[in-house]
């Protein structure tokens, strides 16, 4: 679950549950096979152990138009409401360790309504992305 809260005029405070798994079964699945084990385990029985999160990712969409605004308010499913409206979303380029679970992000638009996603990844590779958060209309 990923929520934003304000700071300011130009600052929120993203948060984030970590997750209990950071791969999908399927990711899971194609990282043991590479590694010549199935997913429940080898020809031995020795199970292939999962690896810790080394980070997280941030990646959003910013709103402009009130009416596209109102649409995210109303749609059921807001990422895919963000991609049919704005395509793909801005990926952070920073990375937030480990232990924590939330972000600030500054310089964002007074007025822009904006959609965050959050993502983990290992030393395998990167988990699947969250749901979108809640659209966030940052205050004037």
């Amino acid at each position: 679950m990923v929520t934003v809260l304000p700071l300011n005029s130009f600052a929120v405070t993203v948060n984030w549950t970590p997750p209990a798994d950071v791969f999908s079964r399927k990711s899971r699945s194609a990282l043991a096979l590479a590694r010549g084990k199935s997913i429940t385990g080898n020809l031995t029985g020795e199970t292939s152990p999962d690896l810790p999160v080394a980070g997280y990712r941030l990646r959003y969409w910013s709103i402009m138009s009130p009416e596209d605004s109102r649409y995210l308010q109303s749609h059921f499913d807001v990422g895919k409401a963000c991609h049919q409206l704005k395509g793909d979303p801005e990926v952070l380029p920073d990375s937030w360790g480990p232990e924590t679970s939330s972000a600030v992000l500054k310089w964002l638009i007074p007025g822009n309504t904006y959609v965050f996603e959050v993502m983990a990844f290992n030393a395998a590779g990167e988990g699947d992305w969250s749901e979108a958060s809640m659209p966030f209309l940052m205050p004037e």
